[in-house]
């Protein structure tokens, strides 16, 4: 009797261990809208699940000749590119949702498409996807003579700050060099800048941006900025101001030596 007993723990235990080993799967879908040139869309972006969800961290593709990011629920980027990443709106159960909205620039079908994406169940598992569909958008041609030249802009811009040509646009403005760019954004709380650098800004196509400067300098040859790559990634960049080429930022061991060396000679000078 006390075998059978064993045995049968033995079984519940491996049943419930089998549950707590499958990961929650679900399903990641947008809407299709559409519009005329000139008019702006709204776009709906909804992750569901059978098990409460947390949140997601969507980077996504599109047109940035076709569609001008406008705004969006915890969605920051532009010029062809952006992330959401946050909670959303999660007024419906087990469900993510997200809106997104669009300028609509010139005529035809194009698609937004997920080319990275983390989703996050309340007990902080990922959630498996098992549909990651894409966005069709179908833009008809607006009234003669309406087509204008739109610079990408920053997500938190409005209409007030375009106006303002000073203020300071931290994200969403292409930066190109030799075939490689990279769309600047703004670092989260949990990313350190790189010791030793004072903010500053930087004029990228009439848009001021927010970068670094090296601080023992006074003739800046170089600017560090934060960015997301073609692949989706987030890095420091550095931007050479003189020959406009754009490299991943890291730290030199010769470099910061030779920095160390510039920083303590005023010292060295008042001592000897």
């Amino acid at each position: 009797m006390m075998k059978m007993k064993t045995i049968l723990i033995s079984l519940m235990l491996g049943i419930l261990f089998s549950f707590t080993c499958f990961a929650a799967d679900g399903q990641l879908s947008f809407s299709d809208p559409s519009g005329n040139v000139g008019e702006n869309i709204t776009l709906n972006l909804k992750v569901k699940s059978d098990t409460p969800l947390s949140r997601a961290d969507i980077s996504l593709r599109y047109d940035g000749n076709a569609l001008q990011f406008v705004s969006g629920t915890d969605t920051d980027g532009g010029a062809g590119t952006l992330r959401v990443h946050g909670s959303g709106d999660q007024s419906e159960s087990n469900t993510l949702a997200y809106i997104l909205e669009f300028k609509v620039l010139s005529a035809g079908t194009s698609t937004i498409n997920v080319e990275k994406q983390e989703v996050y169940t309340q007990d902080e598992s990922l959630l498996n996807l098992t549909h990651v569909g894409a966005s069709t958008v179908t833009a008809t041609g607006g009234e003669a003579g309406s087509t204008e030249s739109v610079s990408e802009s920053a997500s938190s811009e409005t209409e007030e700050s375009k106006e303002e040509k000073e203020e300071t646009v931290n994200e969403g403005v292409k930066l190109t060099a030799k075939d490689k760019s990279i769309t600047i954004m703004n670092p989260g709380s949990d990313v350190q800048v790189p010791a030793g650098f004072l903010e500053s800004t930087i004029d990228v196509d009439g848009h001021q941006v927010k970068g670094w400067v090296w601080k023992a300098e006074s003739d800046h040859q170089y600017i560090i900025i934060y960015g997301m790559n073609d692949a989706g990634d987030l890095n420091f960049y550095r931007y050479d101001l003189k020959e406009k080429t754009i490299q991943r930022y890291f730290q030199d061991p010769l470099e910061e030596e030779q920095k160390k060396n510039a920083e303590s000679y005023p010292e060295l000078l008042n001592r000897y």
